[in-house]
């Protein structure tokens, strides 16, 4: 993703925000506080809009949104992961990710009133910690597998090291991450 691009859609979301809602937001800042206070089914029309001004895809420059420019005004989440991985954890299905997702922000925003997360992150941690769990969690190994044939202690060790490989990868992935257009 180019700065040049950036750049670009920062001045594109500031002038249809203004547009589409008759403001006169000076900045970003003043103009991403403005749309998600005062939005009314707007969106599809801006990320339409942005994409003619823009020469790509309503769809990119909603995913871009989303996914990257918008997290700029946000806390990040490094510091809460630990907290998010546990509460994961304890959890046995009993909710969706959207929910836990929601849970661990209201959470958090109870232990700290002024932290601000952006919910996407939030949603997409919560939602590879889940999947990672349960592909961790409920091994199913038939009697005529040969991982039936590994001691437990082969089994632990195996599966240990597997979620740690895949803590890594989401570590990497989560600290690298960025839409690409």
């Amino acid at each position: 993703m180019t700065n040049q691009f950036r750049q670009m859609f920062a001045e594109a979301f500031v002038r249809e925000v203004n547009l589409k809602l008759k403001l006169q937001c000076q900045d970003i800042y003043e103009a991403h506080h403005e749309f998600l206070t005062r939005q009314q089914g707007s969106q599809l029309y801006l990320w339409k809009d942005m994409s003619e001004i823009l020469q790509v895809t309503p769809k990119k420059i909603h995913d871009f949104y989303h996914n990257t420019w918008s997290k700029q005004f946000y806390d990040d989440i490094k510091p809460h992961r630990d907290l998010i991985k546990k509460y994961v954890k304890q959890q046995q299905k009993q909710q969706g990710v959207q929910e836990m997702a929601r849970d661990i922000i209201d959470y958090l925003k109870n232990q700290q009133p002024k932290i601000n997360l952006h919910y996407q992150t939030v949603y997409q941690q919560v939602n590879y910690m889940f999947k990672s769990k349960s592909n961790n969690t409920y091994v199913n190994i038939s009697k005529d597998s040969p991982e039936h044939s590994e001691s437990q202690k082969e089994q632990q060790n195996r599966i240990q090291n597997e979620q740690h490989t895949q803590e890594l990868e989401y570590d990497a992935v989560f600290s690298i991450f960025d839409f690409d257009l």
